[in-house]
């Protein structure tokens, strides 16, 4: 594979996640009334922040999981379980019911399938990273590295001028 082609393929792939955990971030205030519904919106805002740490603490054991993987199977393989976890549990967060159709269900899993996203995206980003430096030329590591950072940012931004346009 080329190193541009490797590049350009963990960048996407890292903009589309980021883009993903912004999303989440910008339109909180609207999905979780509709998963934790509360007195107000401010309680359910609240209860939705304190339930969405619990996916987030599965980053880390994701990144210890896939890396493992990533070293002994290969980043190739790696990268495409995570890419493929992450779409399943978005796939599945877009599906899921609100607590108005299954009760407070519809929280816990919508922590579960989170949890699940956290737990392959700990895995895609930094096997992003080293797949991207293992291709790159010597005397552009840094700038290929530094690529696929900012398309960490572009993703994030990407979600924020959405949200800005759309609420």
């Amino acid at each position: 594979m080329s190193d541009r082609r490797a590049l350009l393929g963990a960048a996407m792939g890292t903009l589309i996640e980021y883009y993903d955990y912004a999303l989440l971030t910008v339109f909180l205030p609207i999905m979780m009334p509709l998963f934790f519904p509360d007195r107000s919106v401010y309680d359910s805002l609240i209860t939705g922040y304190f339930f969405l740490i619990i996916p987030y603490l599965f980053r880390p054991l994701g990144g210890l999981f896939f890396g493992h993987i990533g070293d002994t199977r290969g980043r190739k393989m790696c990268m495409l379980m995570t890419v493929c976890g992450i779409a399943i549990a978005t796939t599945l967060i877009g599906v899921t019911p609100s607590a108005h159709q299954i009760g407070m269900s519809a929280g816990i899993v919508l922590v579960c399938l989170k949890a699940m996203q956290m737990f392959c995206f700990g895995g895609e980003y930094h096997n992003a990273g080293i797949y991207v430096i293992e291709h790159a030329p010597q005397a552009k590591s840094g700038r290929y590295s530094g690529f696929l950072t900012a398309s960490t940012m572009s993703g994030s931004l990407l979600a924020f001028i959405l949200g800005y346009f759309l609420t």
